[in-house]
């Protein structure tokens, strides 16, 4: 008789899916050597990756590329999902049943502006075609070029890197046009090791990564002890809470994947008065991170169960977050832009607060109306 293996890890079928994948066994064997020869991979081919017309927005959203997984690990079909963060929606029909709490350590979150002649986005020819399908991406685009032709874009890394090789473009009405550039994760690039592509970083406060952008997640049923022991064995304390901060961002706003939001928190160890010698006393500090909303407050949730969450005392948590936001208005090419600070313990509630302070803001109903009605 076959064994059955100790854990089986589901996936989507692509090549980068399955290469993160791989990444995430290889740490699960560094942590866990016992586990060596019974691990599965469980490839699963999800509605998304089967709709390739028309934009995510149009099909469903992002969650196509997620459900399946989720449903997958209701039936007890695999034990383990694994996930680009940034596609994964803020809501799950499953938020009891499941939990992401492991964590590989955070690839480059910035976005690359991939030519074949590696040139930048300013050297760009006027009026270029560049493909994209994400509305966060081509507001940023616009922002900074409002001259460009922005067309939708879809398939994996390969395809599109194809298409661009090509100079073909993924609407039936512009076959004809000339695609110049497109615009992709780094993190992609380089977990597919694609070391010849020719790219430029995207860079500058205008250019904030899609929340979780880079991070590689796992999903667990939530009444499973044995996985959970597993993920906290290679689980990445610092991604961890950033991640957690900008998807409180994205859940506060009540926005979505296809939310023209970007969102960047960042960790470091200086404490609050030492990040701002010089500016403000400890108390006119404490003011200022809570000036649009008293962070201690329950109705913003403090995160008193993170160190039962994280298996981290907190007080084992040096230092401060920061996270900075931006909601862009795809029509108007305006933005709304929030920074805020927070001891490490209140990152979650700090990213709520921002979330909350962005939708107070906003009043273009271009943005926000289509969440309420998905």
């Amino acid at each position: 008789m076959i064994a059955k293996p100790a854990l089986r890890i589901g996936t989507r079928n692509s090549p980068l899916a399955l290469a993160q994948t791989r990444l995430v066994i290889e740490q699960l064997l560094i942590a866990n050597p016992g586990l060596a020869g019974r691990i599965e991979i469980v490839p699963i081919v999800t509605s998304g990756d089967r709709i390739t017309a028309g934009t995510l927005a149009e099909a469903g959203g992002k969650g196509l590329f997620t459900k399946e997984l989720e449903k997958a690990l209701i039936v007890n079909q695999i034990d383990g999902a694994v996930h680009s963060m940034k596609d994964v929606d803020s809501q799950s029909a499953f938020n009891d049943a499941l939990v992401i709490d492991g964590f590989l350590s955070r690839a480059a979150v910035e976005d690359v502006l991939v030519t074949s002649a590696g040139i930048s986005l300013h050297e760009l020819p006027e009026k270029s075609t560049v493909g994209t399908i994400s509305p966060r991406r081509t507001a940023q685009l616009l922002s900074a070029r409002p001259d460009l032709k922005i067309v939708p874009l879809r398939g994996n890394i390969n395809t599109r890197l194809s298409k661009l090789q090509a100079g073909g473009l993924d609407v039936a009405d512009l076959t004809a046009a000339k695609l110049d550039a497109i615009v992709l994760a780094r993190a992609g690039l380089q977990r597919l090791g694609l070391t010849s592509v020719h790219y430029q970083i995207l860079q500058g406060p205008g250019f904030l990564p899609a929340p979780a952008q880079g991070a590689i997640g796992i999903q667990r049923r939530a009444d499973d002890a044995v996985m959970a022991a597993y993920l906290q064995s290679i689980n990445d304390l610092p991604t961890a809470l950033c991640v957690q901060a900008e998807r409180a961002v994205l859940q506060s706003l009540g926005g979505n994947c296809h939310t023209p939001i970007g969102v960047l928190a960042t960790l470091t160890e200086h404490s609050l008065i030492e990040h701002n010698r010089g500016e403000h006393t400890q108390a006119e500090q404490q003011q200022k991170l809570s000036q649009s909303e008293d962070l201690s407050s329950p109705d913003v949730g403090i995160i008193r169960h993170l160190s039962a969450n994280l298996g981290v005392p907190s007080a084992s948590y040096p230092g401060i977050i920061r996270i900075e936001a931006r909601l862009y208005s795809p029509k108007t090419q305006c933005f709304w832009h929030e920074e805020a600070f927070a001891p490490l313990p209140q990152s979650e509630a700090l990213g709520h607060s921002i979330g909350k302070k962005l939708r107070s803001l906003c009043d273009d109903p271009n943005i926000l109306e289509p969440l309420r009605h998905p």
